[in-house]
This record gives C-alpha cells, sequence and structure tokens, in this order.
C-alpha cells in the first residue's frame, strides 16, 4: 500500500490510483487529465462547453481554451449498458489518510515516484548528518545515539540501493525511448 503523496506523484506522471474499498461501488480510478490546448477553430464544436460561453472564449486571448491540473474520477459499471462516467474528483480527508490505495503506474510514474524516494531518504539523512553536529545530539544519552548512527548507516545503505535502480530505471527508460 501507498501513502497519498505516492498517488499524487503516480497520477502527476500519467498513472492511474484506485482504493480498495471502493470495490464496493463499483470500479472506480482516478487520473490526471492531460493538460490540453483546445484550439478556436475547434471551441465552437465543443459540446462539452456551454454555448452561451463560447462567444466569450473567442474573445479572450488568442480564442483558444486550455485547460490543466484536473483529476477525474472514472466509474466503470459493467452492467452492459451503463457508459464509464468521469467526473471530478476531490480527496476527503478520509481518501488522503487511507492505506489501501493501489497505483497502476505508467513506467515514468514509477520512475518519478522511485526517485522521489530517494530525494527523501537523502534529505531524511541529511538531517541525520546535521542532527550528529548539534549540542542537543551530544546531550543523548550514548545507547540513543548509538542506535542513531545506526538507523543512519542502514539509512546510507538504503539510498545507495535507491540510487541504483534509479539510474537503472532511467538506462531503461532511455533504451525504450
Amino acid at each position: 500500500m501507498v501513502k497519498f503523496k505516492d498517488v499524487i506523484c503516480c497520477i502527476k506522471n500519467g498513472g492511474t490510483a484506485r482504493r480498495m474499498s471502493w470495490a464496493e461501488d463499483g470500479d472506480k480510478e482516478i487520473m490526471m487529465q492531460i493538460p490540453q490546448r483546445i484550439g478556436k477553430d475547434i471551441v465552437p464544436k465543443m459540446t462539452s462547453v456551454q454555448e452561451s460561453i463560447k462567444p466569450k472564449i473567442s474573445t479572450v486571448g488568442s480564442g483558444e481554451i486550455e485547460y490543466h491540473d484536473q483529476v477525474i474520477v472514472i466509474t466503470f459499471t459493467d452492467d452492459g449498458k451503463t457508459p464509464a462516467r468521469a467526473t471530478y474528483y476531490v480527496p476527503t480527508w478520509e481518501d488522503i489518510f487511507a492505506t489501501d490505495w493501489l497505483l497502476s503506474e505508467s513506467q515514468d510514474a514509477y520512475y518519478a515516484r522511485l526517485c522521489e524516494e530517494l530525494e527523501d531518504m537523502v534529505n531524511e539523512s541529511n538531517d541525520f548528518t546535521w542532527f550528529f553536529k548539534t549540542k542537543e545530539f551530544e546531550r543523548l544519552p550514548e545507547n540513543e545515539k548509538n542506535l542513531m548512527k545506526r538507523q543512519h548507516e542502514i539509512m546510507e545503505k538504503y539510498i545507495a540501493v535507491l540510487d541504483e535502480r534509479c539510474q537503472l530505471e532511467n538506462e531503461i527508460n532511455v533504451k525504450q525511448k
């Protein structure tokens, strides 16, 4: 299971996400729509924009409309007659703190999440390094200092593994493109 920040990273990079608990209401997934700029010749033909607003769009800038940063939830009802339904998605606090998220990641989303984890671990390791130089650290009992140093050593090994994985994924991505 992943945290909500991983969900954001995933959908920002072309993946989708769903909660296991959503299965009770049918199959649903969230995704970030691909940013689009709709040309002024297409705007009048759009069926997803009210007729009354189309003339106003044509008077702004180059007459185009652009959308971005939209996250939608798509509901798939498998009853043979109901089409997939897309609507806006705003996470609830329950969604944000949930531990039942599953990701359907694109390779780019997986790579971005892996690199983000590496960056987070490097930052945590740097925090330890900084803390070790403080008077507050010096005042700690010796056994606590030793545990923190051991934790830091293990983090450094974990960082090395994550770094290797990021490099490997990067090589794979470069070869595939």
